[in-house]
């Protein structure tokens, strides 16, 4: 494991602090979208899978996730997330995906996470899943479409950094990383396109 580089470490120093602008400038249920992307990616995944969730934020996709019967294990970075998690209910605990070990799980799911890191720590971090994946196991998660890197202070104003991703350097790092079965699907939410990741 690397030590989180200063665009991680800002953007985390912002999650901690904008907790509350953070859920009041976030649709409070899934969308369709989003919605129809976890039916595909779960279908098959049995009810008592170990399905652990990274960057759980305040428990929206987890809620999401329990209605339909799987057992979620929500985890945040941010400690501000983590303590509005268990306050909701949740057996939430913090797990930084760049510093912390990874458990064992069936499935890892990780929405709108992932595009915080660098190139360097996505491909570490892909590794890591797929260590930590049990046999069988599927790794579900979304990115958003693009080209470059940003900061931006839409929506906390406060700086969150971002990367963006093409399908195909995707899907080689996917690959490189050890993952045998990988789709990718293209979706339009809101203003912006995103990758919708399915590996296993």
């Amino acid at each position: 494991m690397t030590a989180p580089s200063q665009t991680n470490a800002s953007t985390l120093e912002s999650y901690e602090h904008m907790l509350d602008a953070y859920i009041q400038g976030s649709p409070q249920s899934v969308n369709p979208e989003l919605e129809a992307f976890i039916g595909r990616a779960f279908e098959g995944v049995a009810k008592d899978a170990t399905v652990l969730e990274l960057g759980a934020g305040f428990g929206r996709d987890a809620l999401y996730l329990q209605s339909l019967g799987f057992a979620v294990i929500p985890t945040d970075a941010a400690l501000s997330f983590v303590g509005e998690l268990q306050q909701r209910g949740f057996p939430a605990y913090q797990l930084n995906v760049l510093t912390d070990e990874i458990p064992a799980a069936d499935v890892i799911y990780a929405n709108a996470v992932f595009l915080h890191l660098t190139r360097a720590e996505l491909a570490e971090t892909l590794s890591r899943c797929r260590a930590a994946l049990n046999p069988q196991g599927r790794l579900i998660f979304t990115l958003k479409q693009g080209s470059g890197e940003e900061w931006s202070e839409e929506k906390l104003s406060a700086p969150r950094y971002f990367v963006y991703w093409k399908a195909p350097a995707l899907t080689a790092l996917l690959q490189g990383a050890g993952f045998s079965s990988v789709s990718i699907a293209e979706e339009w939410s809101g203003s912006s396109s995103w990758l919708m990741v399915t590996a296993s």
